[in-house]
């Protein structure tokens, strides 16, 4: 089977990530849960939370249909993508302001 070359445009922005975080997927700490990693209903809530950027009303629902045709490794490569640009990289610490002022 041929892939279907879709692209959708996924943008996890606070309030996707903040949207996960309530339906109980949390990127943030230490990354999504193993057992998760191997649920496809996992990554259809990353689909909704990617897609809320540009369309903050999407149900889960209307997320699907927009994936609708495309094979799981095309979904799978697209969030994680996306993900990947946005989350912080836990090794860069941001430096201390510093403590004293000028007068």
């Amino acid at each position: 089977m041929n892939p279907s070359n879709k692209q959708v445009e996924f943008r996890f922005d606070f309030g996707a990530i903040l949207a996960l975080e309530e339906k109980g997927i949390n990127i943030m700490d230490g990354g999504i849960k193993e057992e998760d990693l191997r649920k496809m209903k996992t990554y259809m809530l990353l689909v909704w939370a990617g897609l809320l950027y540009a369309n903050p009303d999407i149900t889960e629902k209307q997320a699907r249909e927009l994936v609708k045709g495309m094979t799981p490794k095309e979904v799978i490569e697209q969030v994680s993508s996306a993900l990947k640009d946005a989350v912080v990289n836990d090794d860069v610490k941001p430096e201390k302001e510093n403590s004293t002022t000028a007068s």
